[in-house]
């Protein structure tokens, strides 16, 4: 379910955005029109999401995929470090999702990219590594081409997408944890690049994205970001992750 707001454009959605990241959201007796500064900002950031047309359009009145492209402007605005997208492409047609994940792809090289796809299409084409996940634990990890050759992915989650039977499926469960240890540790360098995190429903996924965001307590390992403990940070203090310092 898309959140927008209903009252605003696209661009002035994008321009309150950028606003409460430089803290003058609250100035409230200075119109959007005044803010010069954030609306070149807000607009230069449609531009590279393709988005510029519709800069004075409603959100509902768009299609479904370029909505979920005003959400991402939305976080672009904030300038994060690292962008989570859970299922980004759910619900929204073949053709305009593969325009969400090409403009996705042409996103900024500082701006690190982890996201859920349950389309192996898209995940194979757009992702530079990938990352399986197998009951809450990684099962291997490497470029697109490695997984799509390994034969633990190709059984595990490759497979079961050709047939879904329940019963062989808890039985591979059963003898992956039995035969085999996966690693435990999901990288995330913050160099930029797009990583995809694939698996069945229930395997850990979207747990790991809220953990990640510190909306969910975490009950084992450790969240690292630069040295140090992310998990250690009360929940308002993850979307602001430290920056490395300029050489």
């Amino acid at each position: 379910i898309n959140t927008l707001f209903p009252g605003l454009t696209v661009l002035e959605s994008v321009v309150l955005a950028v606003c409460e990241r430089k803290g003058r959201a609250g100035i409230w007796h200075r119109t959007v029109a005044s803010q010069r500064a954030e609306a070149d900002e807000a607009y230069a950031l449609l531009e590279m999401l393709r988005l510029a047309p519709e800069a004075d359009t409603l959100p509902r009145n768009l299609p479904y995929g370029k909505q979920r492209l005003v959400e991402i402007a939305l976080a672009l605005a904030t300038k994060p470090r690292i962008l989570l997208l859970d299922e980004p492409a759910a619900g929204i047609p073949a053709g305009e999702s593969a325009e969400l994940f090409s403009v996705i792809a042409a996103l900024p090289r500082d701006v690190t990219i982890l996201f859920i796809e349950h389309d192996m299409e898209l995940v194979f084409r757009f992702a530079e590594r990938i990352t399986v996940l197998v009951g809450g634990r990684v099962l291997t990890e490497g470029t697109p081409a490695e997984i799509a050759a390994n034969p633990r992915v190709r059984e595990v989650y490759l497979g079961e997408a050709q047939h879904g039977w329940a019963a062989r499926r808890r039985r591979r469960d059963r003898r992956l944890r039995r035969w085999h240890r996966p690693r435990g540790r999901v990288a995330l360098d913050g160099e930029g690049g797009s990583l995809a995190l694939l698996g069945r429903n229930g395997m850990g996924k979207t747990t790991l994205l809220v953990t990640l965001m510190g909306l969910t307590r975490l009950r084992g390992g450790r969240l690292a970001w630069r040295g140090g403990d992310l998990a250690a940070l009360p929940t308002h203090r993850h979307p602001c992750l430290p920056r490395p310092s300029p050489t």
